[in-house]
């Protein structure tokens, strides 16, 4: 699927391929082939949704005459019964509430809402860093704050150069609050300002689903029955206590009063010796 994506209004992903809604005949088409067709009239009802069965190679439904040989792989899913309604379409909450049953019940159908449609026709999420904004841009990988332009060297976060925490799936670093910025701290500080922050920020696949699998090669809606498109974010800020760095900071004060310690006891052993040597010296008579 290219991007970007002009989004037709009510329109569905399943399994990644993009459907919009013909209110009038009441069938979804395919957007990248109008030949490929799901007829409402001809779904089955279950529980409360349509149940329907897609071939995965042509994502039609799967008809009773078609025999397993037919099939390479059987597509399941479920849909609202609502969906031919133009009512349902502005319930941003009863959307909402689908989506979120489709995610953990792995439905592979992810009703478009209006914030989705706009990130599918390019528009780049931000996230909120300390009350600064930076916009999300996966293709550059960095953040950028928002009154930066691409490609400058100002105000912006590289994502490559972030420390991955794995176990959380998240980003960690630390922010200065006053320069707007990444705050590198070196090896051997035993101090940290008052305006740095510990920041942690989601991996990029929940940052921008979006942009990720545009990335990865895998097509912009391939992430988004999982992960939630989401114009906007905010970065957590971490307690600095709950980081290594008061740690590192308390070895490193360690370190370096060690290292005066040694070094004033040299001072005094080389004064020492200065003493020693002079009184050891026969004066030379002024005349």
């Amino acid at each position: 699927m290219r991007y970007p994506i002009q989004v037709k209004e009510n329109s569905v992903l399943i399994a990644d391929e993009l459907f919009h809604l013909d209110s009038a005949e009441q069938v979804l088409v395919r957007s990248e082939n109008s030949d490929c067709k799901i007829l409402l009239a001809e779904l089955v009802e279950d529980s409360g949704h349509y149940k329907v069965s897609l071939d995965a190679r042509t994502m039609m439904p799967v008809r009773g005459s078609d025999g397993p040989d037919d099939i390479v792989e059987a597509i399941h899913i479920r849909l609202p019964l609502e969906l031919g309604k133009e009512d349902f379409w502005k319930d941003a909450e009863s959307i909402s509430a689908f989506n979120r049953e489709s995610r953990t019940s792995d439905n592979r159908v992810h009703l478009v809402d209006a914030e989705l449609a706009m990130r599918l026709s390019g528009k780049l999420p931000v996230i909120e860093i300390c009350g600064d904004e930076f916009t999300i841009d996966l293709r550059l990988a960095e953040l950028r704050h928002v009154h930066s332009e691409p490609m400058t060297h100002v105000t912006k976060i590289h994502l490559n150069q972030l420390e991955p925490d794995f176990e959380n799936d998240r980003y960690m670093f630390l922010y200065d609050t006053v320069k707007k910025c990444e705050y590198l701290l070196d090896h051997d500080a035993v101090s940290i300002p008052e305006q740095v922050k510990a920041i942690a920020v989601p991996s990029e696949f929940e940052l921008d689903p979006v942009g990720y699998g545009i990335k990865s090669g895998m097509g912009p809606t391939a992430w988004l029955v999982k992960y939630p498109a989401r114009p906007k974010l905010e970065a957590v800020v971490i307690p600095m206590k709950d980081t290594n760095i008061p740690e590192a900071i308390r070895a490193n004060r360690e370190r370096l009063a060690d290292s005066l310690m040694v070094r004033t006891e040299k001072l005094k052993e080389v004064a020492r010796q200065e003493k020693k040597q002079s009184r050891g010296k026969r004066k030379r008579p002024l005349l």
